[in-house]
C-alpha cells in the first residue's frame, strides 16, 4: 500500500517560493477587472483609507500613489522635500495618499528626520490605516534597512503591523530573496507581507494588466485593514522629553501622559 506524501510548507518557504516564481498567472488571458471588486473587503463603517508612501524612490513611489488614485496626481519629474497628500474617491469611500521624501536619505539630522516624521504624521491625522514600503531590490542596502526600520520605530511600535513591502522595479530579471539579504530582513519583518510589481508597458495597459495590479494591491491593503480591525496607527510623540516642551506644552503634555498612564 502506497502512503500519500504530505508536504509542510512554512512561512519562510513560502517566502523563498513566490519570490523566485517570476509568472504564477498569465496576463494576457486575465479580463479586466473593475475596481468594485477590491472594496467590499474595507470595513462598511470605514469611510476613508489613508495610505503612507516610504521608500527611496520618488519616481517608484508616483507611480504607486498615482496608480492608487487612478490620476496622475505626484509629478515624478520634480522630487519634493517634504511629504505632499492626495486625495480621491473610492467608489462610497475616500483614500488619502502621503508621499513621503526620501527618508533614507543619510544626510537627514536626527532632528530633520523626527521633524520629517512628524510632517507625514501631521498629513496622514488621525493616523494612517497602512503604510506601503515602495523598494527597489537593486538599490535596498543594509544601511537603507536599518534608516528605514528606524523610521518605523519612531513613528509608532505598532508600525509593522500596518506595513507591506512593495516591491517595484523596472527590471526585468527575476532575482531570489533570502532573509539574508536587506530586503528579505524588511519582509520578514512586516510579517512576510509583500508584492511584487513591475511597472506596465502601454502594451500591457491595454491588456488590462494595469488593472489586474490595482485590484491584487487594494485586495492586500484591505487585508491589512482587516487584521487590524480598522484601526488606523497613532504617532506616539509621547516619548518627546518634557524639558524640551515650552512651560505651557509641558503642562499639557504631562496632564496628557498622565491620564495615558490610567488607562494603561
Amino acid at each position: 500500500m502506497m502512503l500519500p506524501f504530505i508536504f509542510i510548507i512554512t512561512s519562510r518557504d513560502y517566502f523563498k517560493m513566490q519570490a523566485t516564481v517570476k509568472d504564477l498567472i498569465f496576463l494576457s488571458d486575465v479580463s479586466p477587472l473593475t475596481r468594485r471588486w477590491s472594496y467590499e473587503f474595507f470595513p462598511p463603517d470605514m469611510s476613508e483609507l489613508r495610505v503612507v508612501l516610504l521608500g527611496n524612490c520618488w519616481t517608484q513611489r508616483c507611480l504607486v500613489g498615482n496608480l492608487l488614485l487612478s490620476e496622475d496626481i505626484f509629478n515624478m519629474s520634480a522630487e519634493s522635500q517634504s511629504s505632499k497628500k492626495s486625495s480621491g474617491p473610492l467608489t462610497d469611500k475616500k483614500i488619502t495618499v502621503i508621499n513621503t521624501p526620501d527618508l533614507l536619505h543619510p544626510d537627514f539630522t536626527e532632528e530633520e528626520l523626527k521633524n520629517k516624521i512628524e510632517e507625514f504624521a501631521d498629513a496622514s491625522e488621525p493616523g494612517p490605516h497602512v503604510l506601503l514600503l515602495v523598494l527597489q531590490p537593486e538599490d535596498f542596502t543594509s544601511q537603507q534597512q536599518q534608516r528605514l526600520q528606524k523610521v518605523l520605530e519612531m513613528f509608532s511600535e505598532n508600525s509593522f503591523d500596518h506595513s507591506m513591502v512593495l516591491i517595484s522595479t523596472d527590471r526585468e530579471e527575476s532575482v531570489t530573496y533570502t532573509e539574508k539579504t536587506p530586503l528579505g530582513q524588511m519582509i520578514r519583518k512586516c510579517r512576510y507581507r509583500f508584492m511584487w510589481m513591475k511597472n506596465c508597458t502601454e502594451e500591457e495597459e491595454e491588456r488590462g494588466v494595469k488593472d489586474f495590479k490595482f485590484a491584487e494591491l487594494f485586495s492586500r491593503l484591505s487585508q491589512i485593514v482587516k487584521e487590524n480591525q480598522g484601526h488606523n496607527l497613532t504617532y506616539e510623540d509621547l516619548k518627546i522629553p518634557l524639558l524640551l516642551l515650552t512651560p505651557g506644552t509641558r503642562r499639557q503634555q504631562a496632564a496628557s501622559w498622565q491620564r495615558f498612564r490610567k488607562l494603561d
